[in-house]
């Protein structure tokens, strides 16, 4: 942990307290989605704005992308502002690479998720690069954030939290997060 990583720190604690100020979702989700443990809007935000971000964009780019947008209307405008106070972290040589692993690699997406198309994640699981290849599960009539927005069999955890949880005990193909995802009874 060196000087850079020890200020990111410091700001993302400082950030989580006045984690409704900076929320993206503020009055957008009910505060029970803002609440849970895989949601933060701090993480989002230094991500997005140290490797997606534009810092380039006009005002004008951004109303044009919110005017072609059938969600997102405007949902960004305020980070050009945000990114001049963000202690956004410089890209290093694994950046915008394919993923070259041993590893096993799960990847979860909604097929009818309208922020992060299915299309995309099929794209990214055919660019991986894993011995133990890649894993996609596509869950039907599940949106975005599929971890937690996925049906629920028999009144439980949701479908892609439960598969989730089986990768992570035994991450092989073939393992139990393959078969975890059955219809909702």
């Amino acid at each position: 942990c060196d000087a850079a990583d020890a200020s990111a720190l410091a700001h993302f604690a400082a950030a989580k307290d006045v984690r409704a100020a900076l929320s993206t979702f503020a009055g957008l989700l009910p505060e029970d989605k803002l609440a849970h443990p895989l949601h933060s809007d701090v993480l989002l935000r230094n991500v997005a704005l140290s490797e997606l971000w534009d810092p380039t964009a006009t005002e004008a780019q951004m109303d044009e992308w919110s005017e072609r947008s059938w969600f997102a209307r405007r949902f960004f405008n305020d980070w050009p502002e945000m990114r001049k106070q963000w202690p956004v972290y410089e890209t290093d040589r694994w950046f915008n690479t394919s993923l070259v692993t041993e590893s096993p690699v799960l990847l979860m997406n909604g097929d009818v998720d309208p922020q992060t198309p299915l299309w995309s994640a099929e794209r990214e699981a055919r660019t991986i690069l894993s011995a133990s290849g890649a894993t996609l599960l596509t869950w039907p009539d599940a949106v975005h954030f599929s971890a937690i927005n996925t049906p629920v069999a028999g009144g439980g955890d949701p479908c892609g939290l439960t598969a989730l949880a089986a990768f992570l005990s035994d991450p092989r193909r073939d393992g139990p997060a393959a078969a975890a995802w059955r219809e909702p009874e």
